[in-house]
């Protein structure tokens, strides 16, 4: 067998710390995760959300799609801004976005965000996520 240079031995212990030093990082930071979440006030609350659907074409060209999606802008506001609940957005409907009401969406959702995030506490919003599911 072939002997280890010193050189390769210090090489060697050198690596092996270095990568020991990272996963010890690693395991400290996935425990403050866990701890922070768990202290997090909702915890241990089950959260009740408000389903709105989004329409099936978003679109600003048709007056029934026209329609439809100033409907749903208009309870996604009225969500975010009035009720105590967290929203959940539905696309699973949806077929096809086109670019006009795409970008009509988002403005009215980051200038909703924007709103609402004067009024709440220090955790920010209330728990908005877009989802694709009932």
């Amino acid at each position: 067998m072939k002997k280890i240079w010193k050189e390769k031995s210090d090489y060697f212990t050198r690596i092996q710390r270095y990568r020991n030093k990272r996963a010890n990082k690693k395991r400290e930071l996935d425990k403050k995760r866990k701890k922070r979440l768990n202290n997090h006030p909702n915890s241990s609350q089950k959260t009740e959300y408000v389903y709105i659907r989004a329409p099936k074409t978003f679109s600003l060209l048709d007056k029934d799609s026209r329609k439809d999606l100033l409907k749903f802008l208009k309870k996604m506001r009225n969500g975010i801004l009035k009720s105590t609940k967290s929203i959940s957005l539905n696309f699973s409907n949806t077929e096809n976005m086109v670019s006009d009401a795409t970008l009509l969406f988002k403005a009215e959702l980051c200038r909703t965000m924007k709103l609402s995030t004067s009024t709440l506490n220090d955790y920010g919003l209330k728990v908005h996520r877009l989802a694709t599911q009932d």
